[in-house]
């Protein structure tokens, strides 16, 4: 089954004046089944928000319901980071992509962010939070 929804989830745009200041902005993604309970979302994010470049975002993963994090596929000059929710902290787990050249530009967009994991929860897995 695939479903195309959309989520917030939080950006991070680096400004020369005030770096790390984090905005929300359009993330429109498919979810599909690769089989038993491992799922694989796959992410368009939109730079519908801003008036600079975003750089960086980062996906949350629940705790409980999320686990076995892995990045499957990212657009050529990202880099991405996924961690896996911690029951021994505990925290949520998440989804990080990092330009490493050039950001999405404003009024842009950008696929071919994915990220499979393990579903714990019942049904499909929905979106996460911010």
């Amino acid at each position: 089954m695939i479903s195309l929804r959309k989520v917030k989830v939080v950006v991070f745009s680096i400004f020369a004046a005030a770096p790390g200041i984090s905005y929300a902005t359009s993330v429109t993604y498919d979810v599909q089944n690769l089989g038993g309970t491992t799922w694989e979302y796959t992410y368009t994010v939109a730079n519908d928000t801003l008036g600079v470049d975003i750089e960086e975002f980062t996906i949350w993963f629940e705790l409980g319901l999320y686990e076995n994090l892995v990045a499957t596929a990212t657009p050529a000059d990202w880099d991405p980071l996924a961690i896996d929710p911690d029951p021994g902290i505990p925290d949520d787990g998440f989804y990080d992509a990092l330009a490493l050249v050039a950001g999405i530009t404003p009024g842009g967009s950008l696929g071919g962010f994915s990220v499979s994991f393990d579903f714990l929860g019942a049904g499909t897995p929905g979106s996460q939070s911010l």
